[in-house]
């Protein structure tokens, strides 16, 4: 079963994307649906983290539990969290490629919308770990779906640009080396949903950013990246963002 346009095999290893085509696994080929989508940078110690503690355990019993739980009490995001401090990225799906996690959790995560496509601070998306441990029946479950085709290496370029935009517009509120509960945004998360869908960047900065991809007349597919101080009004600029340029599209804008 392919996925055509949606393909996401340019994420993986040759001997990833083998370990899927001897196999008579269903691909994972729907989009997760259209919603305003959270990043959030900075888990603190008041945000609800048990899935991901209980996949990091093993405890599937738990985890089928919280993924059932998602979206109550405005929980959409739970399937991504992370242990606060956790510097190794890793998310319930890591866990779950890792240790050989049954399928009815990866499919339950997978439908409450946890990322395939995002990596662990190694570059590891989940089906690059199942596969590394040999847990080849788990890879087709966790290759990520996207809503376009798109080399990693271009993926990886435009993800750069974003952040040291946001590393230039936003100067001394974000630092450097950001405290150790932060994560940077990953772009590929926006390709898990139509195209279109805003991603809010929610950090512990005095900034909002939303991020978006967009298909256009004569450059594809590009990134639109909206960057708002949150002690002004309306966001003050947006920029388009391609693999080879960053281009002020609009400053002083007011998008509500």
């Amino acid at each position: 079963m392919r996925c055509g346009r949606r393909s996401p095999f340019r994420f993986l290893s040759s001997e990833v994307l083998r370990s899927i085509m001897l196999q008579a696994r269903p691909l994972r080929c729907s989009l997760l649906p259209p919603r305003d989508v959270n990043w959030f940078g900075d888990f603190g110690e008041d945000w609800p983290f048990d899935c991901v503690t209980a996949a990091s355990k093993g405890d599937w019993e738990t985890v089928l539990e919280q993924a059932l739980s998602k979206g109550v009490d405005g929980l959409e995001d739970l399937p991504n969290s992370l242990v606060p401090t956790d510097r190794t990225l890793t998310t319930a799906l890591h866990y779950a490629a890792a240790l050989n996690a049954p399928i009815e959790v990866v499919e339950a995560l997978a439908a409450a919308g946890a990322w395939a496509s995002v990596l662990d601070v190694n570059g590891r998306t989940a089906a690059d770990i199942a596969y590394a441990k040999k847990h080849t029946h788990l890879v087709p479950y966790l290759t990520p779906t996207l809503a376009v085709f798109i080399h990693r290496t271009k993926l990886d370029a435009m993800q750069d640009r974003m952040h040291n935009l946001l590393h230039a517009r936003m100067g001394p509120d974000f630092p450097a080396q950001p405290k150790p509960t932060e994560r940077m945004p990953q772009i590929s998360v926006a390709l898990e949903y139509p195209l279109e869908t805003r991603v809010y960047y929610i950090s512990g900065f005095y900034w909002t950013v939303i991020f978006w991809f967009e298909e256009r007349h004569g450059k594809g597919l590009v990134l639109l990246v909206d960057t708002q101080k949150r002690t002004t009004t309306g966001f003050e600029q947006r920029h388009c963002i391609t693999a080879t340029e960053t281009i002020l599209e609009a400053d002083a804008i007011d998008c509500y």
